[in-house]
């Protein structure tokens, strides 16, 4: 038994090694003699194979399993990422240096490793060996100077939670069904049992055949037997995710509560927790990607802010109580709107390195037409998974976030857009530091939609202050949204800051006019930056600076001492800020990926009353950008974990 499994085994090298172009050379004796001096090597996810500088060793044939090439520098990044039949350590070898780049483990591996001396050897005999060499060396190189990273053949992606948690086998079903429809790429779905029949521990070792057969009849969810894999599961299951490529370059795992599992062979874990507090990464999960998911469905799980990308709340929704996880599914594909499909389609999102988060900028009245921006978003079909904002831009954001749609935020505009709404937030004050005590904004914001707290959000959102006294800036993400967004809105000498935590806090456009490195905080793989705030132009004036020039021409003191068409000290004020605020923003929004740009500098700051105009401004200004927009996401990988 143990002879035939070793010719087997040397079987499957010389299969291996005629693969690979540089042995094309070797006749079949070659190629089998060759074979047999390999040793096999075995590693887990996380390992490093050796590390930039080591000496040279070994070449490496990777069976099984993908490495990945991290380049050195202040940040080291992956350059390249190498799968079955690839081969690596011959630079090294050839000109007696040292290594050039780490390598480690991103799915466990089984390799080959033939002595360097060896290698050396076989090389001086075989000229044309070396020729090959050369060639696969130089289309490296060009790939490096192109900066291209291969994407993973197979994007593994495992669901797992906490013991007595319910909803994991729900999640991955969803999941799966949502990946599809999102990437337009075929999923296996495959769930564990602790018994099956034996026929499963065959499917592994033969080839992998029956499985794919199994899994194109069951409509790409079949099932394993865990008693079947036994200790070598993680390495039985990347050989059969292999397998499975390129039929299936998606895969979900349901593991239940088998983490341990999951760790070693998923590019991506997605792990039911109770609390959003509970140690991401932790033990056997430290070597993989974790996404934590909260599922109120369960009565211990606790209801965290939404004001991060994860981790991701799965309301209670009432539709799905009653369906097993297949019709679950179906029925999020059939209600993309509903509770629960809003979340898992962000998880999706998340899982492929695809969110979008956008950054809203400040601008008083200028911030209206983030509402236009938002709704030609909405209308061309690019998702708006998380959302940051500076002073308007944290209420636009805000009632967003909350639920209301772009459509329900044009209704509410130009009912709350006029003249007489405008004036309604005045409410001066002589005991505290501003024009306006700011109690009926609050109010407002009510009307606005803009209630309850962070906990109740449907989409993360965090609004940004500024610290007047020690000049910090303060990203708020607990407690009352309309707290929040009061914060952030408290225009300087206009409105009276607020207390909150111990700091006197105004309006975050102060320090951070377009909140793009809070987007990136939250943790958004795309931020597009929306930028409203324009610079001054001549003749556009405030109702302010009108009246004050119709008070002044019945004034005979404003003849004496020059102050007809001068602006207010308000608009100085404002203008003061405003070009700063411009010049800060301009700035801050080149760090996005995409930013809208929206011509409002026919408007001014307090022009409330012209909501219409200014909307139709962000809806122009995003149609522009929409083909370079969608451009842009299109060029993302679809598998990016």
């Amino acid at each position: 038994m143990a002879a035939t499994a070793r010719g087997t085994e040397l079987v499957e090298r010389v299969a291996l090694l005629a693969g690979i172009p540089m042995f094309g050379s070797l006749d079949p004796a070659e190629l089998q003699e060759l074979a047999a001096r390999f040793r096999e090597l075995s590693y887990r996810r996380g390992d490093t194979l050796f590390c930039e500088g080591d000496e040279g060793g070994d070449f490496i044939v990777v069976a099984h399993g993908e490495l990945e090439i991290v380049g050195g520098g202040a940040e080291p990044q992956v350059v390249n990422r190498l799968g079955p039949g690839c081969h690596l350590g011959e630079v090294a070898l050839l000109l007696g240096g040292r290594r050039t780049a780490t390598v480690r483990v991103s799915r466990p591996a089984r390799l080959l490793a033939l002595d360097g001396a060896e290698f050396r050897r076989l090389t001086e005999r075989n000229a044309k060996l070396v020729t090959c060499i050369a060639r696969d060396l130089s289309q490296q190189l060009d790939a490096r100077t192109r900066a291209e990273v291969p994407c993973r053949s197979t994007l593994t992606i495992g669901v797992c939670g906490e013991d007595g948690l319910r909803g994991k086998t729900l999640v991955a079903h969803c999941l799966a069904a949502l990946l599809r429809r999102q990437v337009g790429m075929e999923v296996a779905l495959i769930g564990f049992t602790e018994q099956a029949p034996s026929s499963d521990a065959e499917l592994l070792l033969d080839g992998y055949d029956g499985f794919a057969r199994r899994l194109e009849r069951d409509a790409d969810l079949a099932v394993l037997s865990l008693s079947e894999l036994a200790e070598d599961a993680p390495r039985r299951l990347t050989a059969l995710i292999e397998a499975l490529n390129p039929r299936y370059p998606l895969v979900v795992l349901d593991f239940g509560q088998l983490g341990a599992i999951a760790g070693e062979v998923c590019d991506v874990v997605v792990e039911l927790v109770a609390r959003s507090d509970a140690g991401r990464g932790d033990g056997h999960l430290s070597r993989t990607r974790v996404l934590r998911v909260v599922d109120l469905h369960n009565g211990a799980s606790a209801r965290p802010p939404i004001n991060r990308c994860e981790p991701f709340v799965l309301p209670e929704d009432p539709s799905l109580r009653r369906l097993e996880p297949a019709a679950a599914a179906l029925y999020l594909l059939e209600h993309p709107r509903s509770p629960a499909a809003l979340v898992l389609e962000r998880l999706a999102r998340k899982v492929r390195g695809a969110s979008i988060g956008v950054a809203l900028a400040g601008g008083a009245a200028f911030g209206l037409a983030h509402i236009g921006v938002l709704k030609t978003l909405e209308d061309a079909g690019i998702p708006i998974d998380l959302l940051a904002g500076t002073s308007m831009g944290s209420i636009v954001g805000a009632a967003y976030a909350a639920g209301l749609s772009a459509e329900e935020l044009v209704a509410r505009a130009g009912r709350f857009g006029t003249k007489r709404k405008a004036l309604s937030v005045i409410d001066p004050t002589v005991a505290r530091p501003g024009l306006l005590a700011g109690n009926r904004l609050k109010a407002v914001l009510a009307e606005l939609g803009i209630t309850g707290t962070f906990e109740d959000l449907v989409l993360p959102f965090r609004a940004t202050a500024t610290d007047i006294e020690s000049g910090e800036q303060v990203w708020i993400g607990t407690g009352s949204l309309a707290d929040a967004c009061r914060a952030s809105a408290s225009i300087p000498a206009v409105f009276a800051p607020v207390r909150r935590d111990g700091r006197a806090l105004v309006d975050g456009a102060v320090v951070d006019q377009v909140p793009v490195e809070l987007v990136r905080d939250m943790g958004a793989d795309v931020c597009i930056a929306v930028m409203v705030i324009p610079t001054l132009r001549k003749g556009v004036r405030t109702v302010f600076s009108r009246v004050s020039d119709r008070v002044n021409a019945v004034n005979p003191l404003s003849y004496l001492v020059g102050s007809r068409g001068m602006p207010t000290m308000l608009d100085v004020v404002m203008n003061a800020l405003q070009l700063l605020q411009y010049q800060l923003g301009s700035f801050e929004a080149n760090a996005a990926d995409a930013r809208i740009d929206v011509d409002t500098s026919d408007f001014t700051w307090v022009d409330f009353h012209r909501a219409a105009p200014l909307i139709e401004h962000g809806v122009d200004a995003t149609r522009r950008m929409l083909p370079q927009l969608e451009r842009m996401l299109a060029e993302r990988p679809a598998l990016a974990g």
